[in-house]
């Protein structure tokens, strides 16, 4: 007998969705000269795009269909795009202002006009695409209309372009502590982090799985987490 044990849809989006609360509960900090720093935002928007970047690798219309993960070969932005069309053509009125409010941060939109005012051109990413960004970002949080075609385009385009530079670019760990610069990594990271969250509400509403109350990792002495009741 073999030992492979059957998973269930339901198992299979729970776990996904344990890397999404990890990503959006978890705190980080480091150490710069010696000195704790904390809410290093480099870090969380790494594990924002690590969880992101899982889930764009499923097919989700077909997911549902089969019950059952279907991956989906494409390009990077091709995958990219077919989840977020399926997540703003599922997620109801309420859900998508909720995801606006949850950028916002409870911060006032005069404020974050503010911090992407400080958008800066580099090799990577040009004045053209940067001004287009700004005006697409400061309609969204001011209208919370999302517009389908142009969030792809110009918001989450652009935030890819921001994981392109942070992980490949020039800024090392100084110029990503610049406070200018962690302001608007936990607002790109707010995004992916949004869409994230996004996806599962819609999982949850179809009635795919029923998320815990709470997750969390267990001492270095145990293993797996160690999980609160469900909702």
């Amino acid at each position: 007998m073999g030992n492979n044990i059957e998973i269930s849809f339901a198992e299979e989006i729970e776990n996904l969705y344990r890397i999404h609360y990890i990503a959006k509960k978890s705190d980080h900090e480091i150490k710069l000269n010696g000195r704790s720093v904390k809410s290093f935002e480099p870090t969380k928007f790494y594990y924002a795009y690590s969880a992101f970047n899982a889930f764009y690798n499923f097919n989700w219309e077909e997911s549902l269909k089969s019950k059952t993960l279907v991956v989906i070969s494409r390009r990077e932005k091709e995958k990219i795009e077919k989840m977020i069309n399926f997540i703003l053509d599922k997620a109801i009125d309420s859900e998508k202002e909720e995801f606006c409010e949850f950028i916002c941060d409870d911060k006032e939109i005069k404020e974050l006009i503010e911090i992407i005012s400080k958008i800066t051109p580099d090799k990577y990413i040009k004045e053209k695409t940067i001004k287009i960004f700004k005006n697409t970002f400061e309609e969204l949080i001011i209208t919370k209309n999302i517009i389908n075609e142009n969030f792809m385009k110009y918001i989450v385009s652009f935030v890819y372009s921001v994981r392109n530079n942070v992980f490949h670019g020039t800024k090392d760990l100084i110029k990503m502590s610049d406070n200018c610069q962690k302001n608007r990594l936990e607002i790109y990271t707010n995004i992916l982090l949004g869409l994230n969250e996004l996806l599962f509400k819609i999982l949850k509403r179809e009635e795919i799985f029923k998320p815990l109350n709470e997750y969390r990792l267990e001492n270095s002495k145990g293993s797996g987490y160690n999980d609160k009741r469900r909702e």
